[in-house]
């Protein structure tokens, strides 16, 4: 590999990865675009270092904050032009929940490398996060509030999922309880002392419902809740939940009387 700097190309040696036994679709495994200095300019990292993860719907391109949403395409014969795209993050299918759920696991080899046995299977769990309000006002200041985090789990794939695991950390302003529902019913009513929901097994068909009441006192500004899951093979998020808090303002006036003898 060649490392380009203001015009001069420098070979530069770079050591592999450590090996990895399994393929997930629902992670992404290209590089993304990055910013190229001074946040005007954004270009893709390595355009030939892999390719693109097949799934069911558009998902997040691999790009920190502050991506514009149009980027420099940089191709081995040099500048390709300028391509767009919405949604910046961190690139994976499953932060959608648009993988198809294919895994790939090698599950034995040879020590002499020369046999391997690999293991294909389905397993596809969807995290639908929601919360409500995004914005509260016309409240007072000190005034209590309340915030419903809720996320959906639901093993759609053919595979038992194991450890399938749901943490929200909650604003240093918010206080909060959990409730988790299973096929209807209250399996686990609880403080968020608890780190995180983890369900050690779910099976084909299971849905999971985990709600979080959070209370606060009204002060301006921004509190960020965030969420992240695992399905048992891989972790995704953080994601942010942003909620703007308006307090209202009163000016107090003199109250001016007119001496009615004079």
């Amino acid at each position: 590999m060649c490392i380009r700097d203001r015009g001069t190309y420098t070979p530069t040696l770079f050591s592999g990865r450590p090996a990895v036994s399994t393929f997930n679709d629902a992670l992404g495994y290209y590089p993304g675009i990055a910013d190229e200095g001074d946040g005007t300019y954004w270009s893709t990292v390595d355009w030939d270092a892999s390719a693109v993860v097949p799934a069911k719907d558009v998902y997040s391109v691999k790009a920190a904050p502050g991506y514009p949403g149009y980027h420099i395409m940089y191709r081995g014969d040099g500048w390709f032009g300028f391509w767009g795209w919405d949604e910046a993050g961190y690139g994976n299918p499953g932060d959608n929940n648009v993988q198809y759920g294919w895994v790939v696991e090698l599950v034995d080899e040879g020590t002499d490398g020369t046999w391997g046995q690999v293991m294909i299977y389905n397993q596809r769990v969807t995290f639908t996060p929601s919360y409500a309000p995004a914005a509260i006002t016309g409240i007072d200041q000190g005034d209590t509030y309340t915030i419903t985090y809720q996320t959906v789990i639901e093993n759609t794939g053919a595979q038992v999922a194991d450890t399938v695991c749901l943490t929200y950390t909650l604003d240093s302003a918010l206080t909060g309880e959990m409730t988790v529902v299973k096929d209807g019913t209250v399996v686990l009513p609880g403080t968020l002392e608890l780190p995180a929901f983890c369900a050690t097994t779910m099976w084909p068909g299971d849905v999971v419902t985990v709600t979080v009441e959070a209370t606060g006192a009204a002060a301006p500004g921004t509190v960020d809740t965030l969420v992240a899951w695992s399905d048992g093979l891989a972790s995704f998020g953080p994601f942010s939940q942003p909620t703007t808090i308006g307090v209202n303002h009163y000016i107090f006036l003199p109250l001016v009387l007119k001496n009615a003898g004079s």
